[in-house]
This record gives C-alpha cells, sequence and structure tokens, in this order.
C-alpha cells in the first residue's frame, strides 16, 4: 500500500501568484506536543488557480517577511523557493502541507 504522506503534488498546479493573508510563527514539536522554541515561519496563502483556496507554508529559519504587511492589510504577493507540498490525512480528512527555503515579496510594477 502506498503512503499517502510520501506522495508529493506537482506544485506547477498552483500557479505563480500566491496572495499573503496571514504570518504566524512556527514552533518545534517533541513528542507530540509544542515547545516555545520557534523554528520558522508559517505563511498562509491564497492560491489563485486553485480558486483562491488557502494553504500554509513552512520555512524554516529566520523570518524573511515582516509582520506589517499583514497588519496594514496590504496583501501582497509573494514567491516560495524549492517549494515542496505533500497530502496528510488526520480524523480520516486529507490536508495539503506545505514547506519552502525562502519565502519573498513580489514586487509591485509601477504603473
Amino acid at each position: 500500500m502506498i503512503n499517502p504522506n510520501a506522495v508529493r503534488l506537482d506544485v506547477r498546479d498552483f500557479g505563480k501568484v500566491f496572495i499573503l493573508t496571514d504570518i504566524r510563527p512556527s514552533y518545534l514539536y517533541q513528542h507530540g506536543i509544542r515547545t516555545d522554541e520557534r523554528i520558522g515561519t508559517t505563511y498562509e496563502v491564497a492560491v489563485p488557480a486553485l480558486g483562491f483556496e488557502k494553504i500554509r507554508v513552512r520555512v524554516d529559519g529566520e523570518q524573511t517577511i515582516p509582520d506589517e504587511v499583514i497588519e496594514n492589510k496590504d496583501y501582497q504577493n509573494v514567491k516560495f523557493d524549492n517549494l515542496e507540498a505533500h497530502f496528510y490525512f488526520v480524523n480520516n480528512q486529507t490536508g495539503v502541507t506545505a514547506t519552502a527555503s525562502q519565502a519573498s515579496i513580489i514586487a509591485r510594477k509601477e504603473g
């Protein structure tokens, strides 16, 4: 039987445009319990190519997009380097989890 957690999604289906909707810290979990050790940042994005469905993308390391982007409701297009996504299953429900090595804002084109 195939392990569904090992199945990777083709992230090209997500398109190239991601709209940043939220930023949250990511913490280390040990034995299923969250610690106080921050290990990265989770960026929630809407994906226009998927009908504006939202996904969360975890990026380990330092936060590269400031919280002010969200606090000012200044929704920006972002890009992810080395984006990978796969399915996960919890309580008979399917979800998508994603990771990337870097997140950055895509500069808006001036008029």
